[in-house]
């Protein structure tokens, strides 16, 4: 398997959405519905006008939504105050029939009012993730682990590998299900040459995702549906227009969903190494062989030499060999444990840390609803003023980056995407090379 893919499908569906109809073509109104997020409470229409802060992300590993507004209405100082597991509803309409629509329900987790300015907070309203329980898992894989989860608690699953190095009785000692797999997916191990993340998406999806095989995926041929956000007015046929997967900040594609107006680059490499070394001692007692086991541990990098690898000064390895990141990790009963329990945490979370030591966020005019969390995608950053040397393109900045993080956010009227994506290598100009 090389790209994320779906096992099957989520049993949970969100909330009806039953709005009074009045007047005008019916079809019409549901077409445009959801252009701008629309938010539905206790049977309530939150209007456009009284939302002055919109924000749908991924918090956690989970989808989180941040609104502040004005209750104009009066409803939710009255009788549709929140009371305890109260749901608000979210719907986001991706503006073809090709791409899912964002439905999703959450709850209110954090309610304030401050005269006539309201705030909350909900986090997915999956009810089953929120329950603790004692439960053994006997001679599973933590990728077959996570689909029997899954499938209770009634989400549908996503992923790019086949199935994981680490098969053991897994035991959740009372923790909530949404603990416990975070836990799995620490001590989940596939190889030397993969790492693992997992999180839930917009979709009532569990996404099990091996990193390091969508950093080297090739996406010369991957696709997407192209818009301009005007298909409403416009009714035009390239509203389903199937073009090439990318993102540029190329004034030519300024009306697409292709383009974004800002960009801000990250650049957090030399602190990162700082706190955390180049690489990762470990260390740590085994109980039964009654023996202490020391390991060296590097993240994973990409050998070509069209790259740039950020650990340490080129041609000058003194610093690198010396900068060591140490770790014990105890004593250990490693009886129920699979072979790299103890390695995989650390495996995972230095390839993790490694990952994110040069990072780019940009804002999307247009949303772009074909992008998923941890999909590679090309992107090209143009020179606002090219010269001889330089040219158009910056071919430093330009290039293949990993997504890791999408936020839909709304203010003052204007819905906006931001898109958070790091790069763990950099590139190497045609001058250089």
């Amino acid at each position: 398997m090389s790209k994320i893919i779906n096992r099957f499908q989520p049993e949970i569906k969100p909330g009806k959405i039953n709005i009074p109809y009045e007047s005008g073509s019916i079809d019409e109104y549901a077409e445009g519905l959801g252009f701008f997020p629309f938010v539905w409470y206790n049977s309530y229409t939150l209007d456009l006008n009284d939302i002055s802060l919109f924000e749908l992300s991924i918090v956690d590993g989970m989808p989180t939504l941040k609104m502040t507004f004005q209750d104009n209405a009066g409803l939710m100082r009255d009788k549709s105050f929140p009371l305890d597991d109260s749901i608000i509803s979210v719907f986001i309409n991706p503006r073809t029939t090709q791409l899912k629509p964002i439905h999703l329900d959450f709850k209110i987790v954090d309610f304030k009012i401050d005269q006539i300015v309201y705030s909350c907070i909900g986090v997915l309203d999956v009810k089953k993730l929120y329950i603790g329980e004692f439960k053994s898992y006997k001679n599973l894989s933590s990728y077959e682990l996570l689909q029997k989860v899954s499938k209770e608690v009634g989400l549908g699953f996503n992923s790019n590998v086949e199935n994981s190095n680490d098969k053991m009785t897994w035991i959740n000692t009372g923790e909530k299900v949404q603990h416990f797999i975070e836990k799995v997916v620490d001590n989940s191990y596939l190889s030397d040459q993969s790492f693992v993340l997992g999180y839930i998406d917009f979709y009532y999806n569990y996404n099990y995702v091996d990193l390091q095989k969508e950093l080297t995926r090739n996406i010369e041929s991957v696709n997407g549906i192209s818009n301009t956000g005007l298909e409403l007015f416009a009714k035009s046929a390239d509203r389903e227009n199937v073009s090439p997967l990318f993102f540029t900040n190329d004034v030519a594609f300024m009306e697409s969903n292709m383009y974004f107006s800002r960009y801000k680059i990250l650049n957090k490499s030399t602190s990162i190494s700082i706190s955390k070394g180049y690489k990762t001692v470990i260390k740590y007692y085994n109980n039964i062989s009654k023996e202490y086991l020391p390991f060296t541990l590097d993240s994973i990098t990409d050998d070509a030499k069209s790259k740039i690898i950020l650990k340490g000064t080129p041609k000058d390895s003194s610093f690198a060999n010396e900068n060591l990141d140490y770790i014990y990790k105890g004593k250990l009963d490693p009886d129920n444990m699979h072979i790299n329990y103890a390695y995989a945490q650390i495996h995972n979370d230095r390839n993790l840390v490694d990952l994110e030591k040069i990072g780019l966020e940009i804002e999307m005019q247009t949303p772009n609803f074909n992008i998923y969390k941890f999909q590679k995608i090309l992107v090209l950053i143009s020179n606002q003023a090219p010269n001889v040397q330089e040219g158009h393109t910056n071919q430093r900045l330009s290039g293949e980056w990993l997504i890791i993080d999408i936020k839909y956010k709304m203010m003052d009227l204007k819905f906006t995407q931001l898109v958070t994506l790091v790069k763990r290598e950099l590139e190497v100009s045609n001058v250089e090379l």
